[in-house]
């Protein structure tokens, strides 16, 4: 078996189809062995040796190309896989979606990471033989691995505008590598984080961040996940008021802007970072670990603020091509119950009329957040920001406040975190 593994990695890089010596188009080792991985669960060791195989071959094979004769058209950073012709068909090695044809051999292999949670964080916290998250996450441009013919008469593959299969499929490892949960097995459960889950998350802030608007749209649902997962350190960090060299816990909040305001792009994944932060939010009131409980109060009003101005830039950025449907047609807490640390009816109790508030005026927002003011974005948090401080006092009996000024305390922490967020470096 050991010898068979390194014999697998060895042929990454090598012709194995049937047109070794031939006119036929050349089969990788790689692409061969990717599709395989597609199903089951592959060991670790072999995951992370063939893995760094696989990034090492593309970026010394990636590089400029032009298309033969006069006038053909030139392609920067191509990969290994994509080097033929712009207009000529590739064949099909992979019998699935359209948008998927099985050439490229990251995306079989990042679904090979996802399926085993330990060997995903072991390879995107890997930076020895190369940094892979780098890689994966920021320099690494895919290309359009649709199924031949399937664009329709006189298209090509350039011509493919939906979903890209590799970003799908590494979306999915990253959220096994920073969760330790395989996102495919409904069944599994939040487990403890650890110092490389913690690495993995700001390396995949760092390097998403650093993509601005070219963060991959099929991605923005997979890093609220990921966001909702590490929940503590993002509300955490989220209501800090300033950077703090000594605070280990927290995050850089020039990154995590950008990447929540890329997150809030898409409708669904906004929902689910806002349901998942709520979660936290209230367990954090709840479990009340603070010095002062009046902190907890405040935090959650942070957040929120921070969050809405994620979304306000997200709105602004899109306000010539808006993303968000007409409707608010988020799906529920079901799609991210599975990452989210400590959820069960009773802590859910309380959760509820917080969300509640919050779905309920998303819909009357949508059509009028673009032509807000900037300072006039929190009109439509007001009626989530009072269920959080009922939340607070049910928390809290003996605070010695009214509820008007407990409200009228998380409302402003709500404003201070919108204009302290305004002079991060992200969303801009």
């Amino acid at each position: 078996m050991e010898a068979w593994k390194e014999k697998a990695v060895a042929l990454g890089g090598e012709d194995v189809g049937n047109g070794k010596g031939t006119s036929q188009t050349r089969v990788y080792g790689f692409q061969a062995m990717s599709n395989l991985m597609r199903h089951g669960k592959y060991e670790g060791e072999f995951l992370n040796d063939y893995g760094n195989a696989l990034v090492k071959f593309e970026k010394e094979n990636t590089g400029d190309v032009k298309d033969p004769g006069p006038g053909g058209k030139r392609r920067e950073d191509v990969l290994p896989w994509d080097k033929l012709p712009s207009y000529a068909k590739i064949d099909q090695l992979h019998y699935g979606e359209n948008n998927d044809a099985g050439t490229d051999p990251m995306t079989g292999f990042m679904k090979a990471l996802a399926h085993n949670p330990d060997a995903a964080t072991d390879f995107f916290s890997s930076t020895d033989p190369q940094d892979n998250a780098q890689h994966v996450l920021k320099d690494r441009k895919p290309f359009n691995d649709v199924v031949p013919d399937s664009m329709g008469y006189g298209k090509s593959a350039s011509d493919y505008t939906g979903p890209n299969a590799s970003y799908e499929a590494t979306g999915n490892a990253l959220v096994a590598a920073a969760t330790g949960v395989d996102p495919d097995d409904k069944s599994e459960r939040p487990v403890e984080h650890t110092g490389q889950h913690r690495q993995v998350l700001d390396s995949s802030l760092k390097y998403l961040a650093e993509r601005g608007d070219d963060f991959p749209a099929e991605m923005r649902d997979d890093m609220a996940i990921v966001l909702t997962n590490h929940g503590d350190v993002v509300h955490h960090s989220a209501s800090a008021l300033a950077d703090d060299p000594k605070d280990a816990r927290l995050l850089d909040r020039d990154q995590l802007l950008e990447v929540s305001k890329q997150v809030s792009r898409d409708q669904n994944a906004y929902g689910m970072l806002n349901e998942g932060l709520n979660q936290e939010i209230v367990r954090d009131i709840r479990e009340n670990n603070a010095e002062d409980p009046k902190e907890t109060l405040l935090r959650a009003g942070g957040t929120v603020g921070f969050l809405e101005q994620a979304r306000y830039q997200a709105l602004v950025t899109d306000k010539d091509d808006p993303t968000w449907d007409a409707k608010w047609m988020y799906h529920g807490f079901g799609s991210i119950v599975n990452f989210v640390p400590g959820v069960g009816d009773i802590a859910q109790r309380g959760v509820d009329a917080v969300t509640y508030e919050w779905q309920q005026q998303e819909q009357k927002r949508i059509d009028t957040i673009q032509q807000q003011e900037n300072e006039k974005t929190f009109v439509g948090r007001e009626r989530q920001l009072q269920a959080l401080a009922d939340a607070w006092i049910k928390a809290n009996p003996d605070h010695g406040s009214s509820r008007f000024v407990i409200t009228g305390e998380i409302n402003g922490a709500a404003y201070d975190a919108n204009s302290r967020v305004k002079g991060l470096k992200g969303g801009g």
